[in-house]
Protein backbone atom coordinates (compact mmCIF):
# COMPACT_ATOMS: atom_id res chain seq x y z
CA UNK A 1 0.00 0.00 0.00
CA UNK A 2 2.55 2.96 0.17
CA UNK A 3 3.60 2.64 -3.53
CA UNK A 4 4.87 5.28 -5.37
CA UNK A 5 3.89 5.76 -9.38
CA UNK A 6 6.33 6.43 -11.62
CA UNK A 7 4.55 7.91 -14.62
CA UNK A 8 4.65 11.06 -15.61
CA UNK A 9 2.55 13.20 -17.49
CA UNK A 10 4.05 16.09 -19.95
CA UNK A 11 1.77 19.10 -21.23
CA UNK A 12 1.90 20.66 -24.79
CA UNK A 13 0.68 23.80 -25.06
CA UNK A 14 -1.65 24.01 -28.05
CA UNK A 15 -1.99 27.62 -28.26
CA UNK A 16 1.56 28.75 -28.98
CA UNK A 17 3.45 26.11 -31.12
CA UNK A 18 5.92 28.32 -32.27
CA UNK A 19 7.05 29.48 -29.02
CA UNK A 20 10.44 27.64 -29.22
CA UNK A 21 11.05 29.96 -32.61
CA UNK A 22 10.04 32.83 -31.44
CA UNK A 23 13.59 34.16 -31.07
CA UNK A 24 14.67 33.39 -34.70
CA UNK A 25 11.78 35.30 -35.72
CA UNK A 26 12.21 38.06 -33.92
CA UNK A 27 15.28 38.64 -35.35
CA UNK A 28 14.60 37.53 -38.82
CA UNK A 29 12.09 40.10 -38.30
CA UNK A 30 14.20 42.73 -37.64
CA UNK A 31 16.18 42.50 -40.33
CA UNK A 32 13.43 42.51 -42.79
CA UNK A 33 12.04 45.75 -40.96
CA UNK A 34 15.98 47.48 -40.85
CA UNK A 35 15.99 46.21 -44.70
CA UNK A 36 12.60 47.98 -44.96
CA UNK A 37 13.48 51.36 -43.57
CA UNK A 38 16.44 51.39 -45.56
CA UNK A 39 14.83 51.13 -48.82
CA UNK A 40 12.30 53.88 -48.02
CA UNK A 41 15.04 56.06 -47.19
CA UNK A 42 16.83 55.22 -50.51
CA UNK A 43 13.49 55.72 -52.64
CA UNK A 44 12.57 58.82 -50.60
CA UNK A 45 16.30 60.47 -51.29
CA UNK A 46 16.40 59.38 -54.89
CA UNK A 47 12.77 60.96 -55.05
CA UNK A 48 14.08 64.30 -53.84
CA UNK A 49 17.58 64.19 -56.37
CA UNK A 50 15.44 66.48 -58.73
CA UNK A 51 13.88 69.21 -56.13
CA UNK A 52 17.41 69.45 -54.74
CA UNK A 53 17.06 73.27 -55.96
CA UNK A 54 14.03 73.73 -54.43
CA UNK A 55 14.01 74.60 -51.43
CA UNK A 56 10.53 74.86 -50.42
CA UNK A 57 10.13 71.11 -51.75
CA UNK A 58 13.00 70.34 -49.39
CA UNK A 59 11.52 72.34 -46.88
CA UNK A 60 8.35 70.06 -46.78
CA UNK A 61 10.08 66.99 -46.68
CA UNK A 62 11.85 68.28 -43.86
CA UNK A 63 8.74 68.79 -42.17
CA UNK A 64 7.46 65.61 -43.28
CA UNK A 65 10.15 63.56 -42.42
CA UNK A 66 10.40 65.61 -38.79
CA UNK A 67 6.37 65.03 -38.07
CA UNK A 68 6.66 61.49 -38.72
CA UNK A 69 10.27 60.70 -36.62
CA UNK A 70 9.77 62.61 -33.78
CA UNK A 71 5.49 62.81 -33.09
CA UNK A 72 5.38 59.20 -34.06
CA UNK A 73 1.96 60.54 -36.18
CA UNK A 74 0.63 58.02 -39.23
CA UNK A 75 1.89 58.95 -42.53
CA UNK A 76 -2.05 59.60 -43.37
CA UNK A 77 -2.66 62.51 -41.02
CA UNK A 78 1.22 64.12 -41.83
CA UNK A 79 0.26 64.31 -45.85
CA UNK A 80 -3.28 65.47 -44.97
CA UNK A 81 -1.88 68.49 -42.72
CA UNK A 82 0.95 69.31 -45.28
CA UNK A 83 -0.21 68.98 -48.45
CA UNK A 84 -3.52 71.68 -48.59
CA UNK A 85 -0.30 74.02 -46.97
CA UNK A 86 2.19 72.98 -49.60
CA UNK A 87 0.17 73.58 -52.23
CA UNK A 88 -1.26 76.77 -50.86
CA UNK A 89 2.10 77.90 -50.74
CA UNK A 90 3.03 77.04 -54.27
CA UNK A 91 0.33 79.14 -55.48
CA UNK A 92 1.02 82.31 -53.53
CA UNK A 93 4.61 81.87 -54.68
CA UNK A 94 4.07 81.18 -58.19
CA UNK A 95 1.09 84.31 -58.16
CA UNK A 96 4.11 86.30 -56.42
CA UNK A 97 6.61 84.99 -59.86
CA UNK A 98 4.22 86.61 -62.27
Amino acid sequence: MGGQSSSTQTQQSQTAPWEAAQPMLQGILGGVSAAAAGLVIGTGLRLLVPYRDHPMALSFAALAFGGLVFTKLPLLIIIIALAPLSVAIAAISSARGQ
